[in-house]
């Protein structure tokens, strides 16, 4: 935990704001202006990269929780125990990214600390969507979640980035995922 908090607060407060934004740019003018609560909308989410912890600041704390107490064992056992439940399904990118990431924290925390500060961002976001992508296929695992973790696991693991922009890479190729997403979405409600 002392490690998934920061990277989830991170993760999901800049998340946060790119994904009002876009929805914001979607609809156009109407929903720039007030009577809209998508103008709040974009300011509350601007808070969380703010008051939460700016992405920085969770990084070091992250940081911090790998050379004092370890808890990047922790985070790799996690993802990996993950992917043993997810064993009927294609986890080998996952796998790899999991090896990229050990890799680059082993790289990163031989460097001295002032260059591991200035590293350790990228390494939390790009470990951030390996965890995050393990548990999307963990979750797969289960029948009635399958169709949506799938969906949702194919849209992410084509992004280097969780704020990329929807067109990377090849858009036609996540056609099928819109509707499974949008299905799953609307029975939650």
């Amino acid at each position: 935990m002392r490690i998934a908090i920061p990277m989830a607060k991170a993760l999901s407060g800049k998340l946060a704001v790119f994904a009002v934004s876009e929805a914001m740019e979607a609809i156009g003018g109407n929903a720039y202006i007030e009577e809209s609560i998508l103008p709040r909308l974009l300011r509350d989410c601007q808070v969380l990269p703010i008051w939460e912890g700016t992405t920085h600041i969770l990084t070091l704390d992250a940081l911090r929780a790998i050379l004092k107490e370890g808890s990047h064992e922790a985070l790799f056992a996690r993802i990996r125990l993950a992917l043993a439940r997810a064993k009927k399904l294609d986890i080998g990118p996952v796998k790899a990214r999991l090896a990229s990431d050990i890799e680059r924290l082993e790289t990163l925390l031989k460097l001295p600390a002032e260059l591991q500060q200035r590293e350790a961002r990228q390494w939390l976001e790009g470990a951030g969507r390996t965890f995050t992508l393990a548990l999307l296929l963990e979750n797969a695992a289960h029948p009635p979640l399958r169709k949506a973790c799938l969906a949702a696991y194919k849209r992410l693991s084509v992004r280097p980035t969780g704020v990329m922009p929807v067109c990377h890479g090849n858009p036609a190729g996540l056609l099928d995922t819109e509707t499974v997403l949008l299905s799953s979405a609307i029975r939650q409600d």
